[in-house]
């Protein structure tokens, strides 16, 4: 009853049942009419562990993790991610499933564009070389 009489006092707010923080009820999604239970980070949070558990195999606790091990930047370039809004990129090995390491965008999309092929890679190299780079 005291939970109720609570909320009566903040008619703009609601709890999400995830993280039981009192929150403005633009922090929820619609479900048709209704509000969602769970609060829009929290609802995302959950989405995004979901994916990685499925696509990758990790939890984002383990995502966490290897950020941290890499202090925040990329495996490969050593930098941070550009786009703020965006997290690393998880790279894997697409013959095994084998997670390696977390890269950015750049770096994420030069490697998918060549193939993970070392000897197109050393060429890449080569050919900046001849150029002048």
């Amino acid at each position: 009853m005291k939970y109720i009489k609570k909320l009566k006092k903040y008619p703009n707010h609601k709890v999400c049942t995830l993280c039981n923080k009192k929150l403005l009820k633009i922090n929820f999604r619609k479900n048709g009419k209704y509000l969602a239970s769970r609060c829009t980070k929290c609802t995302v949070g959950a989405q995004r562990n979901q994916q990685l558990v499925s696509k990758y195999g990790i939890t984002e606790t383990e995502f966490e993790d290897m950020l941290k091990r890499q202090n925040y930047t990329c495996a490969i370039c050593n930098q941070p991610q550009k786009s703020k809004n965006r997290a690393m990129c998880v790279d894997h090995c697409h013959n095994t499933g084998k997670v390696r390491e977390l890269l950015c965008d750049l770096c994420n999309t030069a490697l998918g564009k060549f193939q993970d092929d070392k000897k197109l890679l050393k060429a890449a190299i080569l050919y900046l070389k001849k150029h002048g780079k």
